[in-house]
Formats: C-alpha cells, structure tokens, sequence
C-alpha cells in the first residue's frame, strides 16, 4: 500500500519525504493506493490445466504475477456456467456443500513458484490441490489471499476464473440387439473426442477392471475410442454426447459401460485410457437383446395370447408380466402360487432349431392397464438356475395393453341427475355401460339389469363424450345405494383383438361401482314446538359432516332458501351430532323449535354445505307439534255431553289425549291438589310418676297433638328425586316424592330413607313409573297410633291426588282420545290431523278447567306408554267452561 501525494511545485527535498510516507510539505494527501497481485484467471475453464476427471485426483495451475504465498481458492456450489455467480458476493460463514465438487474446496495452497525473480520476474505458478474431484462440469474459482485465514467464504471475493471437471453423467441404460451393430449414444460434461469406453461385467468396478479381460466379450469392438462429439442441443455449452461403436454383438447379456474422459493416471506411460483405473466413471448399463419390441392389446375377461419375435429364441426361454413400462423388467421376479396365480409363462411347443418367435398364453386379465411383457432368453446371470432371477428377466420383449375400465368407486347424490366419468384403456364412443343391483363377487353376470329407479336410465347405455382413458355417461335419477356398473369395450379403430358389445351377454368387464348417497324415501319428522328437537334421518353412506336446512313446506330443495330466522334455534342450518358415527342415520339437535307448523328438511351430504343450493335431497317434511291458540274460552252445558275441538299441526287421530284440570292447576303435571286427609289428630294420656321419700306417686295428664294437613296444592320442583318428579307443598311445606327401596309414593314433612310410623306420613304403593298417579294398590295409608297398642298403617280411602289421571267424576270420559270430526292432513297423510274433536262424556260438575293435549309423547315415565301420566298433556289449549245457560245467559264459577 503505498500513499499518493499531490503537489504542484515538489522539490528533491519533499520528493525524499514523500518516500518515507510523509506528505507534510506538499498541499494535499490524496490517499492510499493498494496494488494487488495480477491473477491471470482462466475464464472458462478451457486451458486443459484447469480441466479434472471424475473420480480422480484433481490438479490445477493457477498462474499470475507476484502472487503471494497463501494464496487459496474455492469453488462455491451453485457458481456453474449459467448461473450468473459474482465472488465479490460469495458470502456464507462455513463451507457446507462445497466438497461435492471436488474433495479440498477450498483447495490446499501450496508455496508461490517465482522461477524468474532473480531477474525481477514475479510470473507465479501455484499448483492447487483439489483432492477428488466428485462433480461434473464447470464451477467458479474465487481467491483468497490470506492463507491460513481463509476460513470463512465471505473472505474470498475475488475472480480467479473457473475449472472444469469432465464426465459421462452415468446412470444410464444402453440397448443394443444380438447380430446388430452396437452403436452408444453417451451424454456427459465436456466430452473429448479422445475419450474411451471398456465393456465390463456388470458387478465390476470400473476403476478395477483388467482390460486385456475386458477384451474377451463378445462385441468386435469391447473397448472404442469416441467416433464424434458434439454439442447436445438445447442444453448448455458444457453438455456434449460422444458416439461410441462396440461393433456387432454375439451374445444377449447385461454389460456395465465404463468410461475414461481421456485421462492419463499414475501410471506413468503418458498415454490416456490405456489402463483400467483410467476408465473412473460408469457410463451406465448396456443390454443386449434377443427379442424385438412389439406391443399387443387384449381385452379384459378374455383369453390374451401374445407373440414374441427375435432371433435364436427358445423353448426353455420364459417371460414375467406385470403392470408398468419397460422399466420394470429386471426388477420383476418370477413367482407362481400353486392353483392361484402366476406371472411367469412358458412358450407353446413348435418344432425346429431355429426359431424366430414364440407364443405365450396368458391367461385372463381382470383388471385393465399397461403391463410390460418381460424376457429371459434363458440365461443364468448368478450360477443358480435360469429365469429364476429378476435380473435374467431384463429384456422389455411386449409392451401388453389390457382394454377396458379401471375398477373406481363413483360416487352421485340422491335426487340429482347423475353423470359418470369411467377411466381405463382403450375406451371409445362405441363402449357400452349397464347399471346393475350391487354384487361383490360376482357384479357382472351378462343379464340385463333392471332400470335402478324410475327416474334413471335404464338398458344398454352408451357414452355422451369418450377418450382412450375417459368415458362419460349419463345415468339419470338413481336412488340412494350402491349399484355394479358392468362395461363393455370393443376397441378402437387402430385396436386389435376387437369384440362385440351388441347384448347385455358381453358386459361383463366390472367397472367398480357407483354410489348414491343421501336420505331413505318416505321419512316424516316431527318435534313439539317450545321443545328442544333431535332428528334421527336415515339413509345410505351419511356422515357427521353432513347438515339439514329446514325449508318452507312448499320449498324445493336446491332451489329455496332457508326458513324464516328463529323458527329452529340455534339456527334453521345444522350440522349433525359429533358422535353420529352410524353411516346408516345421523341425528341432529336443534335446541329450540319455537313455531308450530310444517316445513321441508333439505339435506346436504356434499363438501361444501355453505349455501342453500347444496341441500339438494329432500329428507321429507318435518311438522313441529303444536296447536292453534283458543281464541275465546269453550262453553259445556252441565249435565250435558261435552265435546272440544283442537287445531293444529302434527295432530294424531291413533294416539292424542286431552284431559281436563281444574283451572287452578294447570297443564303437563305442574301441580296436583291433595284432599281427603284426616282432621287434626290429638290424644290424652296419663302418665304416673315416681314416688320418693317426701312425696307420693302423682299422674299427669299428656296431651299429644298434630294439626298439621296433608291437603294443598302441590308444585312440581325442578330436580328430580330417584330420577322421578318430586313435589312440594305450595303453603303446607309437605313433599310428595318416591321411594325407591319400598316402591311406594309417600306423602309427608320429610325424606326420610324409611317410612316412618309417625302421624303425617301417607303412602301408597306405587308403580315403578315417574309421576304419583301410578298406583298397585289403593287406598292411601296412613299411620295411626291408636289403631293398636303400637299403632298401624291403617287404610285411608279418602285421601285422593286430584290432577291425576284418574277420572274424578267431573266428567264421563277424562282423559280422552279423538273421536269424530277428524280433517286429516293431506300433505302428511295418515295418521296425521289438522283439527279433531274429543268428547268428553257428561259434564257432571261445573267450574272452569284447562284443556291440556298430549301430543302422542312418552316422557320418561319408564312405561314405554303414550299420554300415560299428567306431565304428558303438556299443551294448553285454552279453557272450557262448565255451567248453567237459560235465557240466553251464562253464569259460572271458577
């Protein structure tokens, strides 16, 4: 580094100073000027010192002027000849990747060689150890000039050139056929026109190989100089193939290819490609063929002979078959399954020495695809046998076509019209499709099927658009299931083997099958209004990711939006239940169904269930029970027969009940009224004393009472008790509850885990059921204590749970079923109402009472029994008078 001053008058006095660095006499210090060593980079990598080989060790010469001891290179990944690569942004702080192109990268710097500097020459050669060079073609050369510290990338930022490594690419597969030319079209990195090839066996290392042993196989030329080299087209300039000729081939086999890239090693002749551990690349493998090439076709269901033509063939000769290209052969070993299968096949017998083609039986293929007839030209490649081996199975002799349809499941939804694509080989417009009752083992028969719904095609169906691979058919409205979809495909017109499909009798290529899915016909749901609802939709292949909008009842599915918001809760659109696992139904739970009326349930069973044209099946109507309010109150005469009309939706003229109660309690089991308890009780008795030495004995009177009544009104409490209602005392604070242990509904001040034998407590005993108005046995019993010397249950006829189901005698028939006057829903059909009248019998008391409805439930009152218990009339219906009417009046009581 040297300063530059500046000066316009500068004497020999500051010219010394400025020498010594010092620019204090002069107006101005420029700065500092560094002068680097010259490199005399090779741009391209063409001088041949700067060219390696593959799988050798690499040298290259690296010149310049004045370089310095220390100086190192490196070649970076990804610096090739395309890709625009600068070292002054090399970058990177470890050297991860770079030693896949050659072994030392950076490469070990070696002393600077100054032959001429005792004459002031600084010329410099460094000649850089690369190690092994592992890639191929050209990588950039970058510089570092600091030696030993050199240890990061980012240090070496500047252009030293490029190198190049030559190479065949390998890994490739040569073929060649037995009494031909064998001609070898190599591609790989800067290829010579001086390069060789050796052929060796196919387990030998290239490197290793004897080429006087090389000499004796069977080509007239088994070790070729390069004929040609050009540039491959439409690759980069480094991409060259090089034309080799083995001459003609005298023997079928599998040969490696080894390659020398005009490299002369450590043997110390100075001539290139004269000895085996010069040939350091595998080309790849060459195979040499007794069999020509053809291809055949045959048709699924059907006998598939095919025809092998070369030279030499014969009987001891076999082939594999098995789906894929040509490249499975040498990969696919022979195997037979006793009475079952096999892919392995021998020739049908014919006579003579030389033979030029072989039949082969194959039998009847099942399903339709491309398979690889492969061949062994009876060779024994690993001392074992012959063509028992993949490999000796190498030769790709007929590439086998099997006409007709894949096996797939389709799939369509119910109410849809339903179109099919069927994949397979060789399919046209002149295929034939029948849809047929679904059959796993046998679903291709011959016969012809029934059309699968009245809305579906139904015979003989042909294509609507047709490819090779893809036939596309129209097979109308399907009902839900699954159905065999039988095939029959003639061919092409450049196809071979052709068949007729005129009849039924030749559809017998299975298809796979086609499955409808979506809702059983013929379902009606029902919920009752102000009630959470659970649906239960059955139907095929359902699934939890499925949903139900609820429709208007005139609304067509895929074509009408959803219900008015708020008519089903948490909303009209649901999906179903996680745990509705079941494909056969699934449930969904509206919270809330809070109109009564009827509507449509539309289901969607498709991916996307986001707007109101995916439910495009129609599950059925769903009516939500529920009754048209009483506008004014309803007038029976007393003594007279009384009778009610009810209007509604989801009416049931089998199972309704009404029953009337009385106007102070109320409808579904809210309250009952107890009556008939015993007066208050009381008793005297007296009581002697002790006597002592003071005073004498003296008896006392004790008087016991209870006052306490079991009569009042009850109120049903929220929780339940021993999983049955309980209830309580409105004003007298009694319970009315079950016990399970005694089976019996007790009455009393407590709970109490016993009966107790205690005045206040009643009990009767009870069904197992969920309400008190499930008797064994009547009456009541109650406890008195003057029945015997200890007191006894004794029977207490009068005490009655008014509310029950029992008749009180208020009226002839209470509860009671539908009987006349029924107008029927025609939307619904039977057994489904709009209005119906019940008739009660003679009104024997007047007053005023509830009209409560059940609506056809079983609550869980564990009796498997409709409108059984008083919590089972749960809907009012408004009130209905009974009086006295003369002179055009009305008088009552309530």
């Amino acid at each position: 580094e040297y300063l530059m001053c500046w000066g316009s008058l500068v004497t020999d006095a500051d010219a010394s100073d400025i020498a010594q660095g010092d620019c204090t006499s002069v107006p101005y210090t420029v700065g500092v000027v560094t002068f680097h060593s010259f490199i005399n980079a090779d741009a391209d990598g063409s001088r041949e010192t700067s060219q390696c080989v593959r799988n050798a060790e690499c040298t290259i010469l690296f010149t310049g002027y004045a370089l310095p001891n220390g100086t190192t290179l490196a070649s970076p990944p990804d610096s090739g000849i395309t890709s625009g690569f600068e070292c002054s942004g090399i970058g990177g702080t470890t050297f991860a990747g770079y030693r896949e192109y050659v072994q030392n990268n950076p490469g070990v710097s070696p002393l600077a060689l100054w032959w001429f500097k005792h004459l002031g020459d600084l010329r410099t050669n460094m000649w850089m150890d690369m190690g092994v060079a592992y890639g191929m073609g050209l990588q950039k050369l970058c510089l570092c000039y600091d030696g030993s510290q050199c240890l990061q990338p980012a240090l070496f930022t500047l252009d030293a050139g490029a190198m190049r490594i030559r190479s065949a690419l390998g890994g490739e597969t040569y073929r060649c056929d037995l009494n031909q030319t064998c001609e070898l079209q190599i591609s790989g990195k800067y290829l010579l026109d001086t390069d060789f090839v050796s052929v060796a066996k196919v387990d030998d290392v290239c490197s290793r190989t004897s080429l006087l042993d090389n000499l004796t196989f069977p080509f007239n030329t088994s070790i070729a100089q390069a004929l040609a080299v050009e540039m491959e087209a439409n690759k980069t300039l480094e991409d060259f193939v090089a034309t080799f000729s083995l001459g003609s081939v005298m023997l079928d086999g599998r040969y490696k290819i080894c390659y020398c890239a005009s490299y002369d090693g450590v043997d110390l002749d100075d001539y290139i490609c004269n000895g085996g551990s010069e040939y350091t690349q595998e080309a790849g493998l060459l195979e040499v063929y007794r069999v020509n090439q053809t291809a055949y076709e045959c048709v699924i269901g059907y006998p598939c002979d095919v025809t092998v033509y070369g030279v030499w063939l014969q009987l001891t000769d076999r082939v594999v078959v098995d789906l894929g290209g040509p490249d499975i052969c040498g990969l696919v070993a022979p195997y037979t399954v006793e009475n079952v299968s096999t892919n392995e096949f021998s020739p049908e017998e014919v006579s003579g020495t030389y033979i030029v083609n072989l039949t082969y039986r194959l039998g009847n293929f099942s399903t339709a695809g491309e398979r690889y007839v492969c061949y062994c030209a009876s060779q024994d490649m690993n001392g074992d046998g012959s063509c028992n081996n993949e490999i000796e199975f190498y030769q790709d002799a007929v590439a086998l076509t099997v006409r007709g349809p894949d096996h797939e499941l389709l799939k369509c939804i119910k109410g849809l019209n339903c179109s099919i694509q069927v994949d397979g080989f060789q399919l046209s417009m002149d295929d034939k499709l029948q849809v047929c009752p679904y059959n796993a083992t046998h679903p291709c028969s011959g016969t012809l099927c029934d059309a699968p719904g009245p809305d579906a095609e139904s015979g003989l169906l042909s294509p609507f658009n047709a490819s090779a691979s893809v036939s596309s058919f129209f097979l109308g409205v399907v009902p839900v299931g699954t159905y065999s979809l039988c095939y029959c495909a003639p061919g092409r017109e450049e196809s071979t083997n052709k068949i007729s499909c005129d009849d039924a009798g030749a559809l017998t290529m299975p298809a796979g099958s086609v499955e409808v899915r979506g809702v059983y016909d013929g379902q009606i749901f029902s919920c009752i209004a102000g009630s959470a609802c659970s649906l239960s939709i059955f139907g095929y292949k359902l699934a939890t990711s499925d949903h139900v909008m609820i429709t208007p009842l005139e609304g067509v599915c895929g074509s009408s939006p959803a219900a008015e918001d708020g008519t089903f809760m948490p909303s009209n659109t649901l999906q179903a239940d996680a745990e509705s696992v079941a494909p056969e139904s699934q449930t969904f739970t509206f919270t809330n169904a809070t109109e009564a009326g009827r509507f449509r349930i539309c289901y969607c069973v498709s991916e996307s269930c986001s707007n109101y044209t995916d439910f495009v099946v129609d599950a059925g109507p769903i009516f939500v029970k529920g009754l048209v309010p009483r506008a004014i109150e309803q007038i029976c005469k007393l003594g007279e027969e009384c009778s009610f009309d009810i209007e509604g939706f989801g009416l049931n003229e089998v199972n309704d009940s009404a029953f009337l109660a009385p106007k102070s309690l109320g409808c579904g089991g809210s309250y009952v009224q107890v009556v008939g308890d015993r007066p208050p009780w009381s008793r005297t008795t007296v009581v002697v004393a002790g006597a002592n030495a003071t005073h004498n004995a003296t008896e006392i009177e004790v008087v016991e009472t209870y006052s306490e009544t079991l009569n009042g009104t009850y109120e049903r409490l929220a929780q339940l008790s021993e999983g049955r209602v309980q209830f309580a005392g409105v004003s007298n604070g009694q319970l009315l509850y079950y016990n399970t242990y005694w089976s019996r509904w007790l009455l009393g001040p407590r709970k109490d885990p016993d009966v107790p034998e205690e005045v206040g407590f009643a009990w009767v005993a009870g069904l197992v059921a969920n309400t008190p108005d499930r008797y064994t046995e009547l009456p009541w019993k109650i406890w008195d204590p003057d029945a015997s010397s200890e007191g006894a249950w004794i029977d207490w006829s009068p005490l009655t749970i008014l509310g029950a189901i029992a008749p009180d005698g208020t009226f002839g028939t209470n509860p009671t079923k539908t009987t006349t006057d029924k107008v029927r829903d025609e939307v619904l059909g039977f057994p489904y109402l709009m209005s119906e009248r019940f008739q009660v019998g003679s009104a024997d008391r007047m007053g005023a009472f509830h009209i409560c409805f059940c609506p056809s439930i079983d609550l869980n009152d564990l009796d498997q029994q409709t409108c059984s218990g008083e919590d089972e009339f749960i809907a009012s219906n408004g009130i209905l008078t009974v009086g006295v009417v003369r002179g055009g009046e009305r008088y009552h009581c309530s």
